[in-house]
């Protein structure tokens, strides 16, 4: 069912990425890291940038990082706030023999990446919910990542009306728990 509210992925173009630099990367379990980086060059988004840009954080949304020739889409952690404020926060699982995983891993402070324009992932609510339908979000891993995108949003439209969700989400170990604390502060609903 989920497969269907999806967005066909759509890369951009290199010349609509611009780069970002690394200003933290803080280790949370064993390989998995947050980096959070800085619009290196900050503008003002025209109105229909600022129009695109609104229709994007409507759903769930995605962006692709291109470094060294290699790029990857990841699903940020950060809101769509601090996204227009210049603040990008990404969970990612750092692979040994990854293609973008230990660039990233190895990459300097201050040092840049390239970051394309936010795109869609699904759109939200999905046209098949109903105002008080429930809703199950299921993932394991870095994958928890959309499911609190999800959650904010829900919380955001919560005068849509009443709404329950479960969150079900798999890891080997209790070390190995991603992003709790700020599930459960999007899910107090």
């Amino acid at each position: 069912v989920l497969g269907c509210l999806l967005c066909p992925p759509k890369l951009p173009p290199l010349e609509e990425c611009t780069p970002w630099a690394l200003v933290n990367r803080s280790e949370v379990a064993v390989n998995t890291i947050v980096f959070t980086f800085h619009d290196a060059h900050p503008r003002t988004l025209s109105h229909q940038e600022a129009a695109a840009r609104k229709e994007v954080f409507g759903g769930a949304w995605h962006v692709s990082l291109k470094l060294e020739g290699v790029e990857r889409d990841y699903t940020p952690i950060s809101t769509s706030d601090e996204h227009a404020r210049g603040i990008l926060r990404l969970l990612i699982k750092v692979y040994a023999n990854g293609a973008l995983t230990p660039k990233l891993a190895k990459l300097p402070l201050k040092g840049e990446v390239l970051v394309s324009s936010p795109e869609i992932t699904m759109a939200w609510p999905p046209p098949t919910l109903t105002p008080q339908g429930q809703v199950a979000l299921i993932a394991g891993g870095t994958g928890v990542t959309p499911m609190l995108q999800i959650l904010r949003l829900i919380k955001k439209s919560k005068a849509e009306g009443e709404r329950k969700v479960c969150v079900v989400s798999s890891h080997r170990t209790a070390a190995d728990t991603l992003l709790q604390e700020e599930l459960q502060a999007a899910g107090n609903l």
